[in-house]
């Protein structure tokens, strides 16, 4: 008995030590996973909180010059910077953008060195930030203070803002702001980023008027650039070479001999072309001559052009001091022979004009139900009818207009009702020639215009125009070579001004990009 005892309580004292040493070791696991998700919950919660709305809304994380920025105020400039940059590429018909439902972070503007397009315009609004602070000082040192102006135009931007969060369904305005910047910004701190803005642009407005000069330097100015200021009147079209297709050679010399042939080829048609030339219409002639379909228009050679845009290939035959009216010209370029008329120099030593316009879209006027035989819809038909119906309406707001006096304050009181014009109270000023379409323009400019002067003009893009002449501005000349005086002054004198680096001080700045 004893033997079988002392055996069976070695057992048990072995399994005892079994049983604790795996209770010790689940215990040691379950401490271990214990610290393991602590230490994750404690992680994401940290990252929870550098990411959160108030950490982003509260903390520096980016100072330039001792002006500190949060998270939020950089998004807003971000924003910004995204949408300037995607309507400049726009503007100059397209050009590489980033994906809108992808974050910038994701998507690289260059996969050899790895820039995204998140650093991209990281570093373009922090360049941007640094400009606007180094005025934004300027103007501090200066002591201008935000007018009562300046205070309508940030209530006017927020109340703007409003209409757009009533006008999407937003619950709240800041619910709103936070989508529409895509970060934690409210109406306090949006606020505080239209005024400083604001102000940083109005001082900028300020500066840039404050350089003046004198008549005699500007224009001693403008004769120093007149080649570049003057507008040139012309007429041109374009003799194209016959083309050369590569593979029907074996040679590369014939080929570039059949490339040389073809341009000769050009060059005398243009002066055959040319040959007995003397009069617009002749010139004319010979355009629809060479290209019945492309040139079957009388406008479709005519030019417009400012010295500084004209081809270089023949801005120096234009320029000439000595070229006249019916002068002809042949010039070749990169794609082929430009053959040339000049027409006139303008000077530009006119005054601007301005007026009010009551405007009848003939595009109101279209009829829904006009279509052919074939059941197309008839847009020939369509034009006249709707033309006719314009230019009836047109004839009884005239007659309204002349009966009761044909005045400036009459015909404002008749646009309510019947000008279908955007601008306030139908007023245009500082109008210079070929800003407005053909038919407005030649009225505007006449010789014989006088203040009070009204007409109804009918344009072939538009439809009819009650137009009213206000008066004369500002010599064009003047004007012109005052604004380039002043946006180079201007430039030097923000050359002077001293961009900080920016300084980051957390990482957390970019991540809502």
């Amino acid at each position: 008995m004893g033997g079988l005892f002392e055996k069976k309580a070695g057992r048990d004292v072995r399994r005892e030590a079994r049983v604790q040493k795996e209770l010790q070791e689940k215990k040691k696991t379950r401490t271990t996973a214990i610290i393991v998700v602590t230490v994750l919950a404690l992680t994401f919660a940290a990252a929870l909180f550098v990411n959160s709305s108030y950490v982003r809304r509260t903390f520096t994380v980016v100072t330039i010059d001792g002006v500190g920025f949060t998270a939020v105020q950089f998004d807003f400039f971000y924003s910004g910077t995204v949408d300037e940059y995607r309507s400049f590429m726009e503007s100059i018909g397209g050009g590489r953008l980033p994906d809108t439902d992808r974050p910038h972070s994701s998507q690289f503007v260059d996969s050899e060195t790895g820039q995204t397009w998140a650093d991209f315009f990281n570093t373009m609004t922090l360049e941007r930030m640094s400009e606007l602070v180094a005025v934004h000082k300027a103007a501090m040192d200066y002591g201008f203070v935000m007018s009562d102006q300046m205070h309508e135009t940030v209530d006017e931007t927020v109340a703007n803002l409003r209409y757009m969060a009533e006008m999407n369904g937003f619950r709240s305005f800041n619910s709103f702001l936070r989508a529409y910047y895509n970060t934690p910004l409210n109406e306090t701190i949006l606020r505080g980023l239209i005024e400083f803005v604001t102000t940083t642009n109005s001082f900028r407005e300020y500066m840039f008027d404050s350089f003046t000069s004198s008549e005699d330097v500007l224009e001693e100015y403008y004769l120093e650039r007149q080649d570049t200021l003057d507008v040139f009147t012309y007429r041109s079209f374009l003799i194209s070479p016959e083309d050369i297709d590569i593979m029907d050679f074996d040679d590369a010399e014939d080929y570039q001999l059949a490339i040389e042939t073809a341009r000769e080829e050009a060059v005398a048609k243009a002066d055959s072309l040319l040959d007995g030339v003397v009069t617009e219409d002749d010139f004319i002639a010979a355009a629809k001559e060479h290209d019945p379909v492309l040139y079957e228009e009388e406008d479709s050679t005519l030019m417009v052009s400012a010295g500084e845009r004209l081809n270089t290939f023949y801005s120096e035959w234009m320029t000439d001091a000595s070229r006249g009216l019916g002068d002809v010209h042949t010039a070749e370029d990169a794609t082929g022979v430009q053959v040339l008329f000049f027409i006139s120099r303008d000077d530009n030593n006119y005054q601007m004009t301005e007026m009010r316009q009551l405007l009848i879209l003939r595009s109101e006027f279209t009829p829904e139900d006009m279509f052919d035989e074939h059941g197309f819809f008839d847009e020939e038909g369509a034009f006249a009818e709707a033309d006719r119906l314009a230019g009836d309406h047109a004839d009884y707001v005239l007659g309204l207009f002349t009966d009761g006096g044909g005045t400036e304050d009459l015909l404002i009181a008749l646009m309510e009702e019947y000008s279908d014009d955007w601008t306030e109270e139908g007023l245009y000023t500082e109008i210079t020639k070929y800003q407005m379409v053909s038919e407005i323009d030649e009225w505007l400019f006449a010789p014989e215009r006088e203040v009070g002067n009204y007409e109804l003009i009918r344009t072939e893009a538009y439809g009819y125009h009650l137009v009213y002449f206000v008066g004369f501005g500002q010599s064009y000349r003047e004007a012109l070579a005052d604004n380039l005086m002043k946006e180079q002054n201007y430039q030097e004198w923000t050359d002077t001004l001293v961009r900080a680096e920016a300084v980051r001080h957390r990482a957390f700045i970019f991540t809502s990009n």
